[in-house]
């Protein structure tokens, strides 16, 4: 198998495999068999042995002597960690555009809150509302780094159903969060912005008693 074959196979067993465990069709403790894979993959071994590495790097996985490799719980901590990291920074981030706004980057702001999107769909459209918060302030590599820290939040997402209720609210916080930049209100955005992301860690409690096996206390 050549190197870019191999490459692309791992790529593809990695994100089917990550997208397996954030949609919870993976529940922790599973057993991720790279025989098993490589069988349900079409591929060798090598790309799944590649894929589960990068999946164990994110803390998605873990390697067990006895046991191989399973799906790994969301460890609370982690989720705390990832909650204070985000909060800090797209704090910081709606601030300092209410500092000094322009029509450029409320016109792309503006466009994410335009819609009325579907339960389904407002996954799509939350993430791209908080991906042109990065983009307005020239910090979409920041994103991008950050992003594998902030998996515990994304698994813990994933446990919550969408309804039409919780997404008009969700899109209500967002037209707040922008409306506060508008208007230069660089304190006002900035408290909007935490208790919008607050919702998660207000759940926990109730996620922890609905989903016992999804984390772990350490």
């Amino acid at each position: 198998m050549s190197s870019e074959s191999s490459t692309t196979a791992s790529d593809r067993v990695y994100q089917s495999l990550r997208d397996a465990i954030l949609d919870r069709s993976h529940l922790p403790g599973a057993i991720l068999s790279r025989a098993d894979l490589a069988q349900t993959f079409g591929t060798s071994q090598t790309p799944v042995r590649e894929a589960l590495l990068r999946l164990e790097r994110e803390r998605l996985v873990l390697v067990k002597p006895q046991s191989g490799t399973v799906v790994a719980p969301i460890r609370v901590v982690d989720l705390h960690q990832a909650h204070f990291l985000r909060q800090a920074v797209e704090i910081d981030i709606v601030r300092r555009l209410a500092t000094r706004p322009n029509r450029r980057d409320l016109s792309a702001l503006q466009d994410c809150v335009a819609g009325k999107p579907e339960p389904a769909a407002f996954g799509k459209a939350d993430d791209a509302f908080h991906a042109a918060l990065f983009e307005a302030v020239g910090m979409e590599s920041l994103r991008q780094r950050i992003a594998p820290l902030l998996l515990p939040l994304e698994r813990c997402h994933a446990l919550a159903e969408p309804d039409a209720a919780k997404v008009q609210s969700a899109v209500a916080e967002h037209r707040d969060i922008l409306s506060r930049i508008e208007v230069a209100d660089a304190k006002g955005a900035g408290l909007a912005m935490k208790s919008h992301l607050s919702g998660c860690l207000a759940k926990l409690s109730a996620w922890r008693d609905e989903f016992p096996e999804m984390f772990e206390e350490s």
